[in-house]
């Protein structure tokens, strides 16, 4: 089995840019690549600190951890 064959998910991969909007910090997201292949661990339970903005909870259809 080659390891293309096991990453059967797609993700969207984004870049996070944080400018200062009249001195208020607004974070902005800017999608740098789509369509690539990832594997992804359903099972995983994400910690508290690294839970998800409700803008990426929002547009994920699935949620665990993309290895």
């Amino acid at each position: 089995m080659t390891i293309r064959a096991t990453l059967t998910h797609r993700a969207s991969v984004s870049r996070t840019t944080t400018p200062t909007v009249d001195a208020m910090p607004a974070s902005t997201y800017t999608t740098v690549a789509t369509a690539v292949r990832v594997l992804l661990d359903h099972s995983h339970q994400p910690q508290d600190a690294a839970q998800a903005t409700s803008a990426q909870t929002s547009e994920a259809d699935r949620t665990g951890l993309v290895i």
